[in-house]
């Protein structure tokens, strides 16, 4: 696996696997690279000097991994959802959320992971995202709705790390303020959106489908009198 940068001016060597890459993610800084694979393991590489570390712990295909700054997450078809620490490889957090399952084509969840500037972790469930207060990983609140019970495949934020869009798989597009923990618009798609990326300017993203199609869609930051449910810790 390869990846070229800005940040670096190179192309990165993100490591050899005999399974199949399932997901990686960068830093935020575009300098390091975390990869996941069918082989249960984990490689964190530094792009700029090709060091590389095999982080070990799931005991069954990664789903998806995600990279803040000092730390990276991974969700697994073992069920579970880890934070490690990204200057020891140390493992600092595990949750059992998931349905298990021994392949990535049969799992009955897309388990996608996102960190916001503060690096609280963002977790989708089947149909509600888990926010995780940064280095305590103590749960700060629970994103739910009519509007997410189809199933969430894909969350990603905007370029300002503040709003963050969850797409459903009946094609339901919704965006939140982080900051305020609320919901504040709601779109539809023609298709169910598996792949999210937002433009790193405008409040614009693109969509795309399980049939290789993109579609771009820009959204707006209105307040929404959709249902929605945010449920916070006592």
């Amino acid at each position: 696996a390869v990846v070229s940068t800005q940040s670096t001016g190179k192309e990165g060597f993100l490591g050899k696997f005999a399974g199949n890459v399932t997901h990686f993610s960068l830093n935020f800084s575009e300098t390091r690279a975390v990869v996941g694979s069918e082989e249960f393991l984990l490689k964190l590489t530094d792009l700029k000097t090709d060091e590389q570390h095999t982080v070990k712990g799931h005991a069954a295909p990664i789903l998806r991994t995600a990279f803040g700054e000092r730390y990276f997450a991974s969700s697994s078809c073992d069920g579970s959802l880890r934070v490690w620490d990204s200057e020891t490889c140390d493992q600092l957090m595990t949750r059992d959320l998931y349905p298990r399952s021994n392949d990535v084509d049969l799992s009955k969840v897309t388990a996608p992971l996102q960190f916001d500037r503060q690096e609280n972790l963002y977790a989708a469930k089947e149909s509600e995202v888990i926010v995780y207060k940064s280095a305590l990983w103590t749960e700060r609140c629970v994103y739910r709705g009519e509007q997410l019970k189809s199933g969430i495949l894909e969350i990603e934020f905007s370029h300002c790390k503040r709003y963050l869009v969850i797409g459903c798989k009946d094609g339901t597009l919704t965006v939140w303020d982080t900051s305020i923990d609320r919901l504040v618009n709601t779109l539809k798609c023609v298709a169910a959106p598996y792949s999210i990326a937002t433009h790193p300017k405008e409040y614009s993203m693109l969509l795309g489908d399980n049939r290789g199609s993109w579609r771009e869609c820009t959204f707006y930051i209105t307040p929404s009198s959709t249902e929605q449910t945010i449920s916070k810790p006592t």
